[in-house]
């Protein structure tokens, strides 16, 4: 189905780092989500612009193919919303409050139509007006969360939506046996137990990949960004020196890497492990890596209570840990989840992949925004 006539979108999401090479892989973290949106709706007969922070570099390739949809200024996204340049605008990110804090200018926008494509919503603040005055449809990626939305702001349309996956080929020739964690890390406690275990499991390795890492004994909260170091002695240095605060020995299989968005591919086509933890007794929230891991094919070993752990149901492709699993149970379950064969790596990536796909996350918005134009002009 597609719409009687086409429909204006401006887009905004969490803050774009930078813009180079293929979007859609070189993005960090969830403004992936944003580019999808961006790139995949014209499918369904949206025309889109994308809120492109002003201060964030873009490519001249990415700039000629793309610019002239490009809005680089808060007042003039605001200003097209309120004057009808907009039929829509989509606020996308992990939970709304998070893009009000990263552009808190979005909290004035007024006179068009708010869809939201968001990952969760745990926070008890309530939306801004005029903002949410606005809302007229609202997916997110977990049902818990669909469902306190529902909830705290009835007459919203909502709907689920697909966790976004670039979809890896299924030219898989190795699975090694390793296991591989890829992400923030927030708790020392587990990056402790993990190597733990690895010294239990001598026979394969441990990779730790991270961009960002919660500094020992600080309250509250601050980390540690690995991206501006100097070289990478810098960076295994600052790991190590990490370890060292909160008690940990490393072992010889235990492995740091700084690697950024796009470089982990030759690492994730060998390994067979993907480990994913809740970060305390009360993370209710989608650890989006398990998609990650699932896409690479790899099997996943997942610590309750993130309900994340029912894609490694889905798939059959590893099992879930009590929160408080000691390291024997988490050397058991990974030790039986390396037992991965290449053809079984590479048949996950092909059915994790079309079910992660973008696409996907991009037609279940779509579906709503459907909806609504359609009502609206019958």
């Amino acid at each position: 189905m597609s719409l009687g006539s086409q429909k204006k979108i401006g887009i905004v999401g969490l803050r774009i780092s930078s813009l180079e090479g293929d979007p859609q892989i070189t993005i960090m973290g969830n403004p992936v989500r944003s580019w999808a949106l961006f790139s995949g709706l014209q499918r369904y007969n949206f025309d889109t612009e994308l809120f492109v922070d002003p201060h964030s570099p873009v490519s001249e390739d990415v700039n000629t193919c793309f610019g002239s949809r490009f809005v680089r200024n808060a007042g003039e996204f605001l200003k097209r919303a309120s004057t009808g340049h907009y039929d829509g605008v989509i606020v996308c990110g992990t939970r709304i409050h998070t893009t009000l804090e990263q552009h808190p200018w979005l909290a004035d926008l007024n006179g068009c139509p708010v869809f939201l494509g968001q990952c969760y919503h745990n926070v008890e603040t309530r939306v801004p007006s005029p903002l949410i005055d606005n809302v007229v449809g609202a997916c997110f990626v977990t049902p818990r969360h669909l469902h306190r939305w529902a909830t705290e702001y009835p007459g919203t349309r909502t709907g689920i939506m697909t966790t976004g996956e670039v979809a890896k080929p299924a030219t898989a020739t190795v699975s090694n046996g390793d296991a591989v964690f890829v992400g923030h890390i927030h708790s020392h406690a587990i990056i402790k137990k993990m190597t733990q275990v690895a010294a239990q499991d001598s026979k394969r390795n441990y990779h730790i990949v991270s961009s960002r890492i919660r500094r020992p004994q600080i309250t509250p909260a601050e980390y540690i960004s690995f991206a501006p170091m100097a070289d990478e002695a810098e960076r295994q240095q600052a790991f190590a020196s990490i370890l060292t605060q909160c008690g940990a020995e490393k072992p010889d299989n235990f492995h740091y890497h700084f690697l950024p968005p796009g470089e982990e591919q030759e690492l994730m086509d060998k390994v067979s492990v993907g480990l994913d933890f809740s970060w305390n007794e009360q993370w209710l929230l989608d650890n989006s890596k398990v998609p990650n891991y699932l896409s690479y094919g790899l099997n996943v070993v997942t610590q309750l209570p993130a309900p994340s752990y029912r894609f490694a149901h889905k798939f059959n492709a590893g099992k879930p840990l009590a929160y408080n699993a000691d390291a024997y149970a988490w050397r058991d379950a990974i030790q039986e989840a390396a037992e991965l064969s290449v053809a079984r790596k590479n048949e996950l990536r092909r059915e994790a992949g079309a079910y992660f796909s973008w696409t996907n996350a991009v037609f279940d918005l779509a579906a709503v925004m459907m909806d609504y134009f359609e009502q609206q002009e019958n």
